[in-house]
């Protein structure tokens, strides 16, 4: 079995990356980001970086969390795009949702491939949907309701820009 550890790199004495892995991850260069890798790449050509390894684990569990507190600490400059990952990346039955999973997963309901392409939706949940985004709230636009601003919009023929400017600035014409 191997040994799981998180690892950090630093230019210049400034932690830029926290990261968990196995046998030499801490040296790759590949599967990270573009700017990461072009940082990583110099460095090591350079030698102004270095790769330590912070702390070994026996679980895969623990070595998550620890990486994620550190990250949460150091707020690292590479990791944080995916800090918001971390804490979004944890299912409801607690397993690790990478984001390249959950970009998978996304691209394969988009279009036709969909499960609800080509379904009707029933008044009822339409409004429903409506209701529960603040976007598209209810608006009287001389003297007469619409749903939002977006179906005034197409009902009057007025441009959206100049209608939200309108009912922002309370300009009734």
């Amino acid at each position: 079995m191997d040994k799981y550890y998180v690892y950090k790199h630093t230019d210049r004495g400034k932690v830029v990356y926290i990261g968990m892995g196995t046998k030499g991850r801490a040296w790759e260069v590949y599967k990270r980001s573009p700017e990461h890798s072009k940082f990583l790449v110099k460095c090591l050509h350079k030698n102004i970086s270095s790769i330590k390894i912070i702390k070994y684990f026996d679980n895969k569990l623990d070595t998550y969390k620890y990486e994620a507190k550190l990250i949460n600490y150091y707020k690292p400059k590479y990791n944080l795009t995916w800090t918001k990952a971390y804490k979004d990346s944890i299912s409801p039955k607690g397993r690790k949702v990478s984001l390249a999973t959950k970009t998978k997963i996304s691209e394969s309901q988009k279009g036709e491939k969909g499960f609800w392409y080509g379904k009707k939706q029933s008044e009822e949940i339409k409004y429903k949907r409506m209701v529960s985004d603040p976007r598209r709230e209810p608006i009287t636009y001389l003297g007469k309701k619409y749903n939002s601003i977006r179906e005034c919009c197409r009902k009057t023929k007025i441009p959206y820009s100049t209608l939200n400017y309108r009912l922002q600035n309370s300009v009734r014409r």
